[in-house]
């Protein structure tokens, strides 16, 4: 046998990087922006599944007019008057009154974290033929992706 070596680590030998790091962090980001968007259009279908009779946006619109720190004094106020919304004739009285009348005590939401069991799955696999990637491949991206994000974020406090 001749002396020369038969394995072990050598220069250009193994399998070659698909990704960059920076490649990992980007499509791991476009990934966890689709799945949280797909979270969220699940979460605003359940709130109208909920209120099919009540126009939401409208009252959202009308209530984001009024600065919610606005809403929140004014109410402090009746309260120290001894006065209820419904008693008042100020134009904040008014919305908090039309809106309450309009939807009710169903004012409270479940929470919008629960996501539909198959999204993620399906998010995973669209990126993943999208880039020509495996499955496998588009999970490692989103996982480096989401450890960077913590460690920034860690940083940053």
């Amino acid at each position: 046998m001749s002396g020369k070596s038969r394995g072990g680590r050598r220069p250009g030998a193994g399998r070659k990087v698909l990704l960059d790091y920076l490649q990992l962090v980007g499509i791991g980001g476009l990934i966890d922006r689709r799945i949280t968007d797909a979270r969220d259009a699940h979460f605003v279908q359940r709130v109208h599944k909920q209120f099919p009779d009540a126009d939401l946006e409208m009252h959202w619109r009308r209530l984001h007019a009024v600065p919610v720190r606005s809403r929140q004094d004014w109410n402090a106020k009746l309260e120290e008057r001894g006065l209820s919304v419904e008693n008042d004739d100020h134009p904040i009285s008014q919305l908090i009154s039309d809106v309450r009348a309009e939807i009710g005590d169903r004012r409270y939401f479940v929470n919008p974290g629960k996501m539909p069991y198959g999204v993620r799955a399906k998010v995973l696999a669209e990126t993943a033929k999208e880039h020509g990637i495996t499955v496998r491949m588009a999970k490692r991206c989103l996982e480096t992706y989401r450890s960077f994000k913590k460690r920034f974020d860690e940083e940053d406090v």
